[in-house]
């Protein structure tokens, strides 16, 4: 019994020395390894957005959108990575939406005509141009120019009618029936054959002002826009007739340009090449300033009023072509 008791004892110490320990002594946890991000190996040359890979192929592609209240939501256009908008025939606007080829999204459209002003702003990114039919002077340009017309007309492998949408409101593409075209015509390129914009970061939080708001009347309340700045994402939200069509930009730009209208439907001639007025928003605030173009293959470009190329943010740009007519109001 003394032997069994004198083990107890030594295991009672053993045991409350264990206690000890484990209530004194700290256990480190070992550093975690920092996250390095990985390099910026090449970016979106319209966004200036970082790409996950160094694409071996590329391409930009410009779509003509429709912007009836019929043809809403579009499909796709949230994906663009620059938007011009501008009156087709009073007071009906499209939009022609660019991609790089690599940011192209699974449906797009609804796909509609060309006209002369998109062309124009087509040509100077070597875009191909992605559309159904066109104005005459559209048509001709396309011809004049050599340019990567993929006109639906003669095209129609490269798109399809959507069921659920009525003529002429039905024509779809997407990125795979796009890269197709690429493909098949040889359109594909090394490099891009244009001048990128000057991008930047975003604004501190702290440099942010509450909220801003720009409005355009193109003449009917249809067509009525208007932008809605956010704060924490630094972005603009896009309404159209007071309704939120889920459309945002980083960077808005108005740029005035001179129309005339040519014949009794409401078709349009509009000044694309020299300068003129414009104004750009990024970071809720508002820069003044011009824009240039100099030929038909130099790239549209923005400057302040000390003539200093205008920075913009990483993102998509949405670009409202308008004249003095149409009513702006910031």
């Amino acid at each position: 019994m003394g032997v069994c008791g004198f083990l107890l004892l030594v295991g009672l110490v053993k045991i409350s020395n264990i206690n000890f320990k484990s209530k004194t002594e700290q256990v480190v946890a070992p550093n975690p390894a920092p996250i390095l991000e990985a390099p910026c190996l090449a970016t979106n040359p319209l966004s200036g957005v970082c790409l996950k890979a160094l694409p071996q192929k590329q391409q930009v592609v410009g779509v003509m959108f429709d912007n009836s209240p019929i043809a809403r939501p579009q499909k796709g256009l949230d994906k663009a990575d620059l938007v011009f908008e501008a009156i087709a025939e009073f007071p009906y606007t499209r939009f022609l939406a660019f991609y790089f080829s690599e940011n192209l999204p699974d449906k797009i459209g609804p796909v509609r005509s060309a006209r002369p002003y998109f062309v124009d702003w087509a040509n100077e990114l070597n875009a191909v141009y992605a559309h159904c039919g066109g104005s005459p002077d559209a048509l001709n340009l396309l011809k004049k120019n050599g340019a990567k017309d993929l006109n639906e007309f003669y095209n129609q492998q490269y798109f399809y009618r959507s069921w659920n949408k009525v003529a002429p409101y039905n024509i779809f593409t997407s990125a795979e029936l796009l890269k197709q075209a690429l493909t098949d015509k040889n359109w594909f390129e090394n490099k891009i054959g244009f001048a990128t914009w000057q991008f930047k970061d975003d604004a501190e939080m702290s440099g942010r002002p509450e909220t801003q708001e720009i409005s355009i009347d193109f003449g009917n309340k249809d067509f009525a826009v208007s932008w809605k700045y956010n704060k924490v994402s630094n972005s603009y939200s896009r309404f159209q007739a007071d309704h939120d069509v889920e459309l945002s930009a980083k960077n808005l730009v108005l740029m005035y340009v001179d129309f005339i209208v040519k014949d009794n439907v409401g078709r349009r001639e509009v000044k694309t090449i020299g300068t003129g007025k414009a104004v750009v928003f990024l970071d809720g605030k508002v820069v003044k300033g011009k824009w240039n173009k100099s030929t038909e293959k130099s790239r549209t470009t923005f400057f302040d009023e000390l003539n200093q190329e205008i920075k913009f943010n990483k993102g998509s740009t949405w670009i409202e072509v308008v004249d003095s007519g149409v009513k702006v109001a910031y």
